[in-house]
């Protein structure tokens, strides 16, 4: 998928927001925090998808015109073009009635790629930290059970932080990041998510 509005940080990674699985798994499925926020519960996966491609700052069509256009790609690429969902697009084109998908369009405006990607490497940073602090102790001279006191206590504090830290490490922020190659059979990607990641808003 091209997106528009990929965010690029100096090392060459791409960070994009909730991109769509594959059908037959749902967005929920990849994405478990989507499924805990009240203005998307009601909403059918095709649905889901449509709000996405319709106002996620990372879709595709974000920054299309005009409007009716947009709508109707968005429609396109999230439904798929079968005679069993031509009835539904009228719907979905022109003024949108429908209170669920207009609360969920404008909750998703509200993810910033930017601030996620932010938070994962802080998550990273902290998980560095936490290995430096212990290697600051490795190779000290213990005088006494007291001196040790203080080494005790930090690995304590760093075993139970650490399964959320990993957690949060290895599922991101409902981010995926590509690192771009000499060509494009060099991509790499990792899908990740943070099935506890606050909702965000841009500061923009």
């Amino acid at each position: 998928m091209n997106v528009v509005d990929d965010q690029q940080d100096s090392t060459g990674i791409k960070v994009r927001l909730f991109m769509p699985p594959k059908k037959p798994k749902t967005m929920k499925e990849a994405y478990p925090e989507l499924a805990a926020v009240p203005e998307f519960e009601e909403l059918d996966d095709n649905e889901l998808r449509y709000v996405y491609y319709f106002a996620c700052k990372d879709s595709p069509f974000y920054n299309d015109f005009p409007i009716r256009v947009k709508e109707s790609k968005c429609f396109d690429t999230a439904f798929g073009k079968h005679r069993e969902v031509e009835g539904r697009k009228a719907a979905f084109i022109g003024d949108m009635k429908d209170e669920h998908i207009v609360k969920a369009i404008i909750a998703m405006k509200m993810y910033s790629p930017t601030i996620r990607q932010r938070a994962q490497k802080m998550t990273n940073m902290m998980l560095d930290e936490y290995e430096n602090m212990i290697l600051a102790f490795k190779n000290r001279i213990w005088l006494s059970p007291d001196d040790a006191k203080p080494y005790v206590e930090l690995t304590v504090k760093i075993t139970s932080a650490l399964p959320e830290l990993v957690k949060q490490a290895e599922h991101g922020y409902g981010i995926t990041e590509r690192a771009k190659g000499n060509n494009a059979s060099e991509e790499r990607e990792e899908d990740g998510i943070f099935e506890n990641a606050m909702n965000t808003i841009d500061p923009t």
